[in-house]
């Protein structure tokens, strides 16, 4: 039996890669998935979608945390704009809370309060 090594080294270094993404598994979330990605589709088919994992199921997903499938598990979404995917307060249309040091709206800045 010979064995494709350039395709066992390239898985590799993709698992290598998905490891060593952050110490709890994907992304910022630290989610940890168990999935497929030729679910029913040839992998690089253009059926294939880039999803992202949305663990606390605001419906924004971790940009860090991606997968492309054909049928990606529920809880990842189409889009990436989450910048906490550990809290489901803090999305891009949340409100914004002047002061408390911490944004909520995913823009980069806590509100200054006005007074």
């Amino acid at each position: 039996m010979q064995l494709d090594w350039p395709g066992l080294l390239l898985l590799l270094l993709g698992l290598l890669a998905a490891a060593c993404d952050t110490g709890g598994g994907f992304g910022d979330s630290g989610f940890v998935g168990d999935f497929h990605t030729g679910s029913g589709c040839d992998t690089g088919a253009a059926d294939e979608e880039l999803r992202y994992a949305d663990v606390d199921g605001d419906g924004y997903g971790d940009e860090d945390a991606a997968l492309m499938a054909c049928q990606a598990p529920e809880d990842f979404v189409k889009n990436h704009a989450d910048c906490d995917d550990g809290d489901p307060s803090v999305r891009p249309d949340a409100e914004e809370v002047c002061g408390d040091g911490v944004d909520q709206d995913c823009d980069g800045v806590d509100a200054t309060c006005e007074g």
